[in-house]
C-alpha cells in the first residue's frame, strides 16, 4: 500500500490552493484568537531543497507584515482521550469563525522522498523541534516496517496542494521548471486535533507565512473536543465505508458521534450520506439540466448536510462541486445580509 520511498501524508484539504488566510476565504469568518499547545516553539520550517524556490516565491508574492499580530490566550487545552491518544478541548466557548490555531509548518517535504533525505531534514531541526516531531503519534501498520520518521509523517502529515509559481515573479522570457503539485506539511500543534465525521472546525493554508489556520465552523462549547475531518469525501460515505477508509489510512476505528449511532438513527444517517453522494456525482458529471435545477439541488445538499450536523465546508470527491457549494453558500449569505439591511 505504501512504500518507504513514496510515503505520503494521509490528511488533505481543498482550501490549499488559495494564497489568502481563511478570514477572507470561508463563510464562517469572524473574530480570531491565537495560541497553541506548543507555545514556546515558533519554528523556522525545514524545507526540502526541491520545494524552496516555489515556497520562497509564494512568500514574496503574498508577503504581509504580521508583526503587529499577537497571539491571545489559546482557547483550548490538550488532554488525553480514551482510545485516541491526545486531543484538543475548548477551555471557553469558541464562537464560529474564531481562528483557534495559526501554526507555521515544522517540516515541508515532497510527497516522494527517500529516508536519507528525510533524515537529513530532521537533523537540521533544533533540539526542541526534534522533540516536538518525535513526540507525535506513529500508528503506521507495523507490517510495513517503516522508519519511525515515515510513520510519524504518515500519521500526522497534511498533503497540501501547492499553488502555481506567482506569474509576476517569473520573467516573460523564462519558461519555469515544473513545480511539485503537492507537498507534505507537519504541524505539531494541529496534529493534536482529532478526526470527526461531523467536524466542528476546519483548516486552511495562509501562504503569507506558510501557516495553517484552524478555525471554528460552528460555536464550540467549553469542554467540547475540537475536531477536523481527516479525509476528503467522507461525507459521501456510509459509516462502514468511512470506518474502512479511516482504518486503512490512519489505523483507527472511528467512534465519533456520527459513527457511534445505531439502529434507526444510523440507517437515516447512512441514507442521507448515500443521497449526498448521488447528488455530488450528478453535479460533478453534469447531469443537472439548468441553473434553476442546480440551485434546488444545492439547496437539497445543504439540507442534508444540516440534518447530518455537518457544519464544515465539505470536501467532495468532485472539486467543482466543492467550489460550486462554496459559491452557493456565499451567494445565500450575501442575499440574507442584503435583505436584513
Amino acid at each position: 500500500m505504501v512504500q518507504n520511498n513514496n510515503m505520503q501524508s494521509r490528511r488533505s484539504f481543498w482550501w490549499s490552493s488559495s494564497s489568502t488566510a481563511p478570514s477572507s476565504l470561508n463563510p464562517f469568518s469572524g473574530s480570531s484568537s491565537g495560541g497553541a499547545a506548543w507555545e514556546s516553539l515558533d519554528f523556522v520550517p525545514q524545507i526540502s531543497p526541491d520545494l524552496v524556490p516555489l515556497l520562497l516565491a509564494l512568500l514574496i508574492a503574498s508577503h504581509e507584515d504580521d508583526s503587529a499580530s499577537v497571539d491571545q490566550d489559546k482557547p483550548y487545552a490538550v488532554k488525553s482521550v480514551h482510545n485516541k491518544g491526545l486531543g484538543a478541548f475548548a477551555t471557553t466557548t469558541i464562537p464560529r469563525g474564531t481562528i483557534i490555531i495559526s501554526e507555521r509548518a515544522l517540516l515541508i517535504w515532497p510527497s516522494k522522498i527517500t529516508i536519507e533525505e528525510a533524515r537529513q531534514l530532521i537533523s537540521q531541526l533544533t533540539p526542541s523541534a526534534k522533540k516536538a516531531f518525535y513526540s507525535l503519534a506513529n500508528i503506521a501498520d507495523p507490517s510495513l516496517n517503516l522508519d519511525p520518521i515515515f510513520g510519524i509523517r504518515a500519521t500526522n502529515g497534511f498533503n497540501v496542494e501547492l499553488p502555481s509559481m506567482p506569474s509576476k515573479l517569473v520573467p516573460a522570457t523564462l519558461t519555469p521548471s515544473p513545480s511539485p503539485s503537492s507537498a507534505s506539511f507537519i504541524f505539531p500543534r494541529i496534529a493534536r486535533i482529532n478526526h470527526s465525521c461531523a467536524p466542528n472546525a476546519d483548516h486552511a493554508m495562509d501562504w503569507s507565512g506558510l501557516k495553517m489556520q484552524v478555525y471554528a465552523t460552528t460555536e464550540i462549547p467549553s469542554g467540547q473536543e475540537i475536531c477536523i475531518e481527516y479525509q476528503p469525501g467522507l461525507v459521501q460515505k456510509t459509516r462502514e465505508e468511512r470506518r474502512q477508509a479511516l482504518k486503512r489510512d490512519f489505523g483507527f476505528d472511528c467512534h465519533c458521534p456520527i459513527c457511534a449511532q445505531e439502529g434507526e438513527a444510523l440507517a437515516k444517517s447512512d441514507g442521507r450520506r448515500r443521497e449526498i453522494n448521488a447528488i455530488v456525482n450528478a453535479l460533478g458529471e453534469g447531469q443537472i439540466p439548468n441553473k434553476e435545477a442546480m440551485w434546488k439541488t444545492l439547496e437539497r445538499l445543504e439540507t442534508l448536510l444540516d440534518q447530518e450536523g455537518y457544519k464544515a465546508m465539505p470536501e467532495f470527491t468532485h472539486q467543482k462541486v466543492s467550489d460550486a457549494y462554496v459559491g452557493f453558500r456565499t451567494i445565500k449569505q450575501q442575499r440574507q445580509a442584503a435583505s436584513s439591511t
